[in-house]
């Protein structure tokens, strides 16, 4: 079996693979089934922790080295007026059980500085893609947001 799969895994681990996956299943409001664990890739099990702690209602934190997003269709240059500086975006909370992806909402990534890559050859007009490094410390902040409804 490949490295970065699961060969044995130990009560401790499964009970909070379960937990997580009981969280998850009730976050996407519907039945999901619980896939056979021994092989799966470890970071699958990370994915489903991780969403299983923001939806719990924990902060993650988390390194991390750039992000790359398209710029909206109006305005980019504010984003650029106020770089470097803190960064906030909600991203989509995914994650993927026995091939089924799972909608979970949104997650909050926060970076209290981070400052633009610059690439001179494309500008930065609506529509490009940037991407963003941190200008200190490469640690972001993780949270859930919570919809309206729950």
């Amino acid at each position: 079996m490949p490295i970065g799969h699961a060969r044995d895994l130990g009560a401790v681990l499964q009970r909070d693979v379960v937990e997580a996956l009981l969280e998850i299943q009730r976050a996407a409001g519907r039945t999901i089934r619980i896939p056979p664990l021994l092989g799966r890739p470890v970071e699958e099990f990370e994915a489903w922790l991780e969403a299983a702690h923001l939806l719990w209602g924990e902060e993650l934190r988390m390194r991390w080295s750039e992000l790359a997003f398209t710029t909206g269709l109006e305005r980019p240059q504010d984003l650029l007026t106020n770089l470097p500086g803190a960064f906030v975006v909600h991203q989509p909370l995914t994650v993927s059980v026995g091939g089924e992806v799972l909608d979970l909402g949104l997650r909050q990534f926060y970076s209290p500085a981070v400052q633009l890559k610059v690439d001179l050859e494309r500008p930065v007009i609506p529509g490009s893609q940037v991407v963003l490094v941190p200008a200190e410390d490469p640690i972001a902040i993780l949270r859930w947001v919570r919809s309206e409804a729950s």
